[in-house]
Protein backbone atom coordinates (compact mmCIF):
# COMPACT_ATOMS: atom_id res chain seq x y z
CA UNK A 1 0.00 0.00 0.00
CA UNK A 2 1.59 3.67 -0.72
CA UNK A 3 1.27 5.19 2.32
CA UNK A 4 2.82 8.66 3.22
CA UNK A 5 4.23 9.74 6.77
CA UNK A 6 3.50 12.78 7.59
CA UNK A 7 4.39 14.80 9.76
CA UNK A 8 1.55 17.60 11.04
CA UNK A 9 2.36 19.34 14.07
CA UNK A 10 -0.04 16.30 15.79
CA UNK A 11 2.74 13.57 15.84
CA UNK A 12 3.31 11.10 12.78
CA UNK A 13 0.22 10.55 10.77
CA UNK A 14 0.09 7.82 8.01
CA UNK A 15 -2.21 8.85 4.87
CA UNK A 16 -3.47 7.02 2.49
CA UNK A 17 -1.92 7.52 -1.31
CA UNK A 18 -4.37 9.73 -3.84
CA UNK A 19 -5.06 5.98 -5.67
CA UNK A 20 -6.84 3.22 -4.77
CA UNK A 21 -4.22 0.06 -3.45
CA UNK A 22 -6.48 -2.27 -2.45
CA UNK A 23 -10.07 -3.58 -2.36
CA UNK A 24 -11.04 -0.39 -0.77
CA UNK A 25 -12.04 2.36 -3.03
CA UNK A 26 -11.92 5.77 -3.09
CA UNK A 27 -15.22 7.43 -3.52
CA UNK A 28 -14.28 9.44 -6.99
CA UNK A 29 -13.40 5.63 -8.15
CA UNK A 30 -16.54 4.63 -7.30
CA UNK A 31 -18.13 6.94 -9.29
CA UNK A 32 -16.46 6.87 -12.24
CA UNK A 33 -17.04 3.17 -12.45
CA UNK A 34 -21.01 4.07 -11.53
CA UNK A 35 -20.34 6.77 -14.92
CA UNK A 36 -19.07 3.78 -16.99
CA UNK A 37 -22.10 1.32 -15.71
CA UNK A 38 -24.72 4.02 -16.86
CA UNK A 39 -23.04 4.89 -20.00
CA UNK A 40 -23.14 0.88 -20.63
CA UNK A 41 -27.07 1.15 -19.79
CA UNK A 42 -27.22 3.80 -22.15
CA UNK A 43 -27.80 6.40 -19.37
CA UNK A 44 -26.19 8.89 -20.97
CA UNK A 45 -27.12 12.12 -18.94
CA UNK A 46 -26.46 9.85 -15.73
CA UNK A 47 -23.00 9.12 -16.84
CA UNK A 48 -22.26 12.72 -17.66
CA UNK A 49 -23.52 13.90 -13.98
CA UNK A 50 -22.21 10.58 -12.46
CA UNK A 51 -18.22 11.18 -14.07
CA UNK A 52 -18.28 15.03 -12.62
CA UNK A 53 -19.34 13.81 -9.23
CA UNK A 54 -15.71 11.83 -9.79
CA UNK A 55 -14.16 14.68 -10.43
CA UNK A 56 -15.29 16.54 -8.05
CA UNK A 57 -14.83 13.99 -5.27
CA UNK A 58 -11.18 13.56 -6.05
CA UNK A 59 -10.41 17.52 -6.64
CA UNK A 60 -11.78 17.78 -2.70
CA UNK A 61 -9.47 15.06 -1.73
CA UNK A 62 -6.05 16.57 -3.99
CA UNK A 63 -6.88 19.72 -2.17
CA UNK A 64 -6.79 18.17 1.28
CA UNK A 65 -3.96 16.55 0.74
CA UNK A 66 -2.36 19.25 -1.00
CA UNK A 67 -2.82 21.60 2.19
CA UNK A 68 -1.11 18.50 4.38
CA UNK A 69 1.64 18.19 1.95
CA UNK A 70 2.35 21.76 2.05
CA UNK A 71 1.80 21.78 6.06
CA UNK A 72 -1.04 24.01 5.94
CA UNK A 73 -3.42 21.83 6.78
CA UNK A 74 -4.50 24.15 9.72
CA UNK A 75 -5.69 26.44 6.99
CA UNK A 76 -7.91 24.29 4.75
CA UNK A 77 -11.05 24.52 6.72
CA UNK A 78 -11.17 28.41 6.46
CA UNK A 79 -9.82 28.36 2.61
CA UNK A 80 -12.23 25.92 1.35
CA UNK A 81 -15.04 26.04 3.49
CA UNK A 82 -15.05 30.23 2.09
CA UNK A 83 -15.58 28.59 -1.90
CA UNK A 84 -18.33 26.74 -2.37
CA UNK A 85 -16.75 25.62 -5.75
CA UNK A 86 -13.61 24.96 -5.08
CA UNK A 87 -13.82 21.20 -5.96
CA UNK A 88 -14.59 22.55 -9.74
CA UNK A 89 -11.25 23.44 -11.08
CA UNK A 90 -12.48 24.70 -14.00
CA UNK A 91 -12.99 27.87 -12.05
CA UNK A 92 -10.64 30.24 -11.70
CA UNK A 93 -10.30 30.37 -7.46
CA UNK A 94 -9.89 26.58 -7.70
CA UNK A 95 -7.91 26.66 -10.54
CA UNK A 96 -5.33 29.38 -9.11
CA UNK A 97 -5.59 27.72 -5.64
CA UNK A 98 -5.12 23.83 -7.39
CA UNK A 99 -2.05 25.68 -8.80
CA UNK A 100 -0.19 27.83 -5.79
CA UNK A 101 -0.46 24.34 -3.71
CA UNK A 102 0.64 22.18 -6.76
CA UNK A 103 2.44 23.63 -8.83
CA UNK A 104 0.92 22.24 -11.57
CA UNK A 105 -0.67 25.07 -14.18
CA UNK A 106 -3.38 22.16 -15.26
CA UNK A 107 -4.64 24.41 -18.28
CA UNK A 108 -1.38 23.75 -19.35
CA UNK A 109 0.03 20.72 -18.59
CA UNK A 110 -3.00 18.40 -18.86
CA UNK A 111 -3.68 17.99 -22.40
CA UNK A 112 -7.10 17.65 -22.11
CA UNK A 113 -8.16 20.89 -20.47
CA UNK A 114 -10.15 22.55 -23.21
CA UNK A 115 -12.20 18.93 -23.75
CA UNK A 116 -12.61 18.84 -19.96
CA UNK A 117 -14.19 22.20 -19.87
CA UNK A 118 -16.80 21.12 -22.35
CA UNK A 119 -17.53 18.24 -20.24
CA UNK A 120 -18.21 20.39 -17.46
CA UNK A 121 -20.55 23.05 -19.89
CA UNK A 122 -22.23 19.33 -20.61
CA UNK A 123 -23.17 18.47 -17.54
CA UNK A 124 -23.83 22.27 -16.69
CA UNK A 125 -26.93 21.67 -19.81
CA UNK A 126 -28.22 18.40 -18.95
CA UNK A 127 -28.32 19.30 -14.70
CA UNK A 128 -29.79 23.00 -14.84
CA UNK A 129 -31.37 22.94 -18.47
CA UNK A 130 -32.94 19.27 -18.97
CA UNK A 131 -30.42 19.04 -21.99
CA UNK A 132 -29.63 15.02 -23.35
CA UNK A 133 -26.85 14.26 -24.63
CA UNK A 134 -25.51 11.50 -27.34
CA UNK A 135 -23.87 8.16 -26.56
CA UNK A 136 -20.64 9.83 -28.11
CA UNK A 137 -20.51 12.92 -26.37
CA UNK A 138 -21.18 10.93 -23.04
CA UNK A 139 -18.46 8.64 -24.09
CA UNK A 140 -15.81 11.79 -24.46
CA UNK A 141 -16.99 13.12 -20.62
CA UNK A 142 -15.72 9.24 -19.15
CA UNK A 143 -12.75 9.25 -21.24
CA UNK A 144 -11.69 12.84 -20.53
CA UNK A 145 -12.83 12.27 -16.48
CA UNK A 146 -10.68 9.27 -16.85
CA UNK A 147 -7.92 11.37 -17.75
CA UNK A 148 -8.11 14.03 -15.55
CA UNK A 149 -8.06 11.76 -12.67
CA UNK A 150 -4.81 10.39 -13.83
CA UNK A 151 -2.94 13.94 -14.46
CA UNK A 152 -4.55 14.76 -10.87
CA UNK A 153 -3.19 11.13 -9.33
CA UNK A 154 0.06 11.92 -11.17
CA UNK A 155 0.56 15.38 -9.94
CA UNK A 156 -0.82 14.02 -5.94
CA UNK A 157 2.29 10.88 -6.24
CA UNK A 158 4.51 13.29 -6.98
CA UNK A 159 4.09 15.43 -3.88
CA UNK A 160 3.93 12.69 -1.31
CA UNK A 161 7.53 11.39 -2.60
Amino acid sequence: MNELKENTGRGNMTLPSITCSGTIKHHHETLIGMAQDALERKEYELSVILSTAACEMLTERAFRLLFIYRNIEYLYDSVIERQWEYNNITKEKSRNLYIVLSKDDISKTFSGWSEFHKHYKRRHEIAHRGKTVKEEDARKSCQIVNDYIKHIETVIEKKQT
